[in-house]
């Protein structure tokens, strides 16, 4: 969440930095690097809940789309590149929480498709996601009620289906 705040710029390119450009500087990728390394972790997370419960479903729920290809500037203060990276970190993100959980006999939950169009660029009656300048009664880069709801519905139809 910090690395998205950091992302804020309030005045139009060029003026300011981008937050993409400096998170992947020297042909690193910052965000990218530290999901790589907190992987792991989250698997001895769910092999530790299954020692403890050995006969729960271990249900691993995702992030959603937070911002749609090339952002919203104006809207949310994050330039349409540093909004891809973003997003493409939040998507690397689930990607490996799908991974750790198939490897370690969890179920995933994907709840992005659910929140297309309802992310932080929508109107604010229409966010399950705010962004860094949130306009319902949530708090930045956090769901909303309705998202909660919607992801619910999708967590509950999902344990349906098993």
């Amino acid at each position: 969440m910090s690395s998205a705040r950091g992302c804020v710029n309030f005045s139009p390119e060029p003026s300011g930095s981008s937050c993409a450009d400096a998170l992947t500087a020297g042909g690193t990728d910052v965000i990218g690097d530290a999901i790589a390394e907190a992987a792991p972790n989250w698997g001895q997370v769910l092999d530790a809940v299954a020692g403890r419960a050995p006969n729960a479903e271990i249900v691993v729920v995702g992030y959603g789309t937070y911002v749609r290809p090339g952002g919203c500037y104006g809207t949310q203060p994050v330039w349409a590149r540093d909004a891809d990276y973003l997003q493409a970190s939040v998507d690397r993100l689930n990607d490996a929480l799908a991974q750790q959980a198939e490897d370690h006999g969890a179920r995933f939950v994907d709840v992005r498709p659910v929140s297309i169009g309802h992310d932080a660029c929508a109107a604010p009656d229409e966010r399950y996601l705010e962004g860094v300048i949130p306009a319902n009664p949530a708090a930045p880069l956090h769901p909303t009620a309705a998202g909660m709801a919607a992801f619910a519905q999708v967590v509950a139809d999902s344990l349906s289906l098993s």
